[in-house]
Order: structure tokens, then sequence, then C-alpha cells
């Protein structure tokens, strides 16, 4: 067959008030997309298109349908590398997430430029221009981000009538291969059954127009493909995606509680005032166990790993800014131990719940496992001097410890 042509690039959008639903997959870079020969060898892949820029109009709300692999939490970042670090979060609802749905309504102060990353990956995603409605937006490789490499002059009408053939091609291949396309079919629902349809006439009309010329209402169709799949797959849900939505779920509850009262403890503990949130925080985990209650994990799941974050940012930096003075906070050397004890029992609940989340690499979960021993080596012989009487040495044994274990949540990125 022949090789299809590249996407244009530069192209020029006008930016609308149209909410739109993306659908994100990860495959093999190619070198179509922004960030080849760049970190990770797999990147995300837009609606077909490798690494596609978007631009997004502020105060309008865009769904990122995604389906990446387990390997791949996508998330929103500052950031061209991704790979968890930058996270952007105003405005954002269920990232970090590999299946499922990322909401994201851009308000007034959403910087200009954002990119979509991968939690675990360097440059797998691309960049996210926001803009007000109505603006012109000449789309280019930013310099300094992309390989250096030309592209050779296409005409623009032969470039645009090559993606949306690419888009078509992508969108065919959904509603011929797709597990949800195939469970829609298997399924006893006829609503579901028509608007799946509905999909493949909007493609074959995506087909005659493209033959026809007819390049904007082409990919306008193809678009409407895309909606009417999403809304047919939306009513048919995968038995088995539904238990791992409920699964995923109610491991974040157990976080959250876990963190909670981590966080309680500490505040009664130091008798200190904490940062978080608590309407909101409390506002985040009742939604989600509203949603949960009615079966709705997938949803459920987005709440409460809102709250989980919260809760999480707000213990670590209660946990960060302690500062002990034993001759004057505590009237013996026995509750400046205690007190020393329970801190480095704080940090290291946190470690199983870290792992968790993060899911490092077998190199990082080895490094991270070994400062955990350590700690644990250290703290046993500061209980082992506090039993002797030695205070004073049984607390700098356990700030140690405290510190190997802060170590190995600095490499999980906490």
């Amino acid at each position: 067959p022949a090789t299809e042509a590249r996407p244009p690039w530069p192209s020029r959008v006008v930016a609308d008030r149209r909410p739109r639903t993306f659908h994100v997959t990860e495959g093999p870079k190619d070198p179509e997309h922004p960030f080849y020969g760049q970190g990770s060898e797999r990147g995300f892949v837009v609606d077909g298109l490798p690494g596609r820029e978007l631009v997004l109009t502020r105060g309008v709300t865009y769904t990122f349908q995604v389906d990446t692999g387990v390997q791949h939490d996508f998330y929103l970042s500052l950031d061209p590398r991704g790979w968890g670090a930058a996270v952007y979060t105003d405005g954002v609802e269920g990232q970090f997430t590999y299946r499922g749905e990322v909401r994201f309504t851009p308000g007034s102060g959403t910087p200009a430029v954002l990119y979509y990353a991968c939690r675990n990956h360097p440059f797998m995603g691309g960049r996210i221009r926001v803009v007000e409605a109505g603006t012109v937006v000449e789309l280019r490789r930013p310099a300094g981000e992309e390989r250096a490499q030309g592209r050779a002059a296409t005409a623009q009408a032969g470039a645009d009538q090559s993606q949306v053939a690419r888009s078509l091609a992508y969108a065919r291949d959904l509603l011929e291969r797709s597990s949800s396309a195939r469970r829609v079919r298997a399924s006893g629902d006829a609503e579901a059954k028509a608007l799946l349809e509905q999909a493949v006439e909007a493609l074959d009309t995506a087909g005659m127009r493209l033959e026809a010329g007819e390049v904007a209402k082409a990919r306008e169709a193809v678009r409407q493909a895309l909606r009417l799949l999403h809304q047919a797959a939306a009513r048919v849900p995968d038995p088995a995606q539904a238990t791992r939505a409920r699964e995923a779920y109610e491991a974040l509850a157990r976080e959250v509680a876990a963190f909670e009262h981590s966080y309680r403890d500490n505040l009664k503990r130091l008798g200190v005032e904490g940062t978080l949130d608590e309407a909101r925080f409390r506002r985040e985990r009742r939604r989600a166990e509203s949603l949960a209650e009615a079966g709705r994990y997938e949803e459920a799941g987005r709440w409460m790993e809102a709250a989980r974050d919260r809760i999480a940012a707000a213990l670590t930096e209660l946990l960060d800014r302690q500062t002990v003075v034993y001759e004057k906070q505590f009237a013996t050397p026995l509750e400046a131990y205690r007190y020393e004890l329970a801190r480095y029992g704080s940090y290291e609940e946190l470690i199983p719940l870290a792992l968790e989340r993060r899911r490092p690499s077998p190199q990082l979960q080895a490094l991270v496992d070994r400062f955990v021993a350590k700690a644990r080596d250290i703290a046993r012989q500061g209980r082992e001097l506090a039993d002797k009487g030695d205070y004073q040495m049984a607390i700098m044994a356990l700030e140690a410890a405290t510190e190997n274990v802060r170590r190995a949540l600095r490499l999980l990125g906490f």
C-alpha cells in the first residue's frame, strides 16, 4: 500500500467554543511524534495522530477518553517531559488514569502552554495551547522541545486531506476491532446498537465527502462517528472493567482513610493547624461515596483520587515542617522518644501507599526497598536503646531512620 502522507505542519487552527472528546491511545513512536528520539520509545496517539498538538479554549470542557495501557497513566503537566513531574490540577478531573475519562476545563488562570503526558515515562505526550475563543493559532514544532528535522513542503489542501484520511482509518479500526464495539454488537441493547450503526453510517459519509474533496465535512463526520461510538460503549459497560473500577475505587477509599487517620493523629500530637482544605476534601469524598453507592465506580474513583491527592499533600507538608526542640517541647526524654517513634511510624505508613500509587520499575522498587530496610534496622536499634534507657541515642537513631524513609518517598515522587 502507498505510504500515508504526514499531517500538515505547521497548520492553522481557529479556537471555538465546542466541547470535544479526544481519544487517547499509545504505540511505538514514529517520526511524526513531536518527541521522536527523546525519552520513551512509545508515545501517546490522539485521534490517530501521534503526539497531536491540541488547541483548547478557555471556559470550554474537554474530555480525554483514555485507553493507554496499565503502564501509561495519562495526566496534564507543566513540563514537556511529564514523568510524574509538574502536575497541573486546576480544572482537571480524573487524571493519572490509563483507562477512563479525564475532563479538563481551562480557566482564566490556566497557562497558555501545557502538556499531556505519562506519569511513568518521559516525553510520551504532546503540547496543549490554551487560548481565548476566536484566536487563530499557528501550530509549529517548538524549538528546543522536538527533534531538529525539516519537513518537505506539502501542499496544504493535500496535507489536510491526508490527515482526515488518517483519522478516518483510525475510526474505522475502532469500529471494527475495538473491544467496546464488539461488546455493543454482542449485547441486547437496541439503542447502543443503533448508535453503533449511526457511527458506521457517519464513517461512510466521511469517506464519500473525502472522495468529493469536502475535507471539512469529512472531518466533522469522523468526529461524529467517534462520539457515537463513545455513547454506544457507555451504554454497555465491560463487566470486567466495572469490577476493576470497583476494586480500584475501594483501594483508593482505603488509601484516603489511612492518610486521613495519619493526618489527624499527627495534628493531635503536634497541636498545630493543618493546611488541608477541609470543606473541599469532605465534598470530594462525599461525592465519591455517593457515586459509588450508585454503582458509578469510575466517576467515584476520580473524585476519591482527588480527595486522596489532597489529604496526601497536606500530610506530607505537615510531616515535612515538623521541627522538634526536645528540651522545650517535652517534659521528659521518654516523651521525646515516643514522639520521634510516632513520627517515624507516620512516614513508614506512607510507603505501601506510595508504592501502590507510583508502581515503580523493578530497579526503583529495589532502591526504595533498600532505604526502607535500612530505616527499619536503624529504628530497631533505636527501640533497643530506649529499652536500655538511653533515650538521647534512641532519638538520634529514629531521626536517622525517618530520614531514610523520607529518601524512599522522595524517590517515589512524594
